[in-house]
């Protein structure tokens, strides 16, 4: 059995953006009006959780890359016009989601187990993507 070192990093990733991206869905935002504000407050401790548990490299690409999320978000969001959020704004956690996504994803590739099957994982995530990205391209 594999003991995984890093759980406490990406487990609250994956909670956060599932639980997150369900709270502020259409679905659920008709029920709810302040949805997205939920949402915000999750994506924000998770944030705040997980850049106190990694490291000082993690935590200042994680700055980095709340800053260039931020700026790129405004720039194709809102200056651009190229894609819309559900309220016509920029979400708090967007920018948050892309960092703590990074972290999430450094530290599961860091797992022991991830390391000793690196070529399975490798070709079941090509033919993951493929099958999506086919998909996303017939049915949209």
């Amino acid at each position: 059995m594999y003991k995984y070192k890093y759980l406490h990093i990406y487990l609250p990733v994956f909670f956060a953006l599932f639980l997150g991206l369900f709270i502020d869905s259409k679905y659920i935002s008709n029920q709810f009006i302040n949805s997205q504000y939920l949402t915000n407050i999750i994506t924000l401790i998770t944030f705040i959780w997980i850049y106190v548990k990694v490291s000082v490299k993690i935590k200042k690409l994680m700055l980095y890359g709340l800053i260039l999320a931020f700026l790129g978000e405004v720039f194709f969001s809102l200056v651009l016009g190229m894609y819309t959020y559900r309220l016509e704004n920029l979400p708090l956690y967007v920018p948050l989601g892309h960092s703590i996504i990074y972290a999430g994803v450094f530290y599961i590739s860091k797992e022991p187990v991830l390391k000793k099957h690196k070529e399975l994982v490798i070709k079941v995530l090509y033919i993951s993507m493929i099958i999506y990205s086919t998909a996303w391209l017939v049915f949209a």
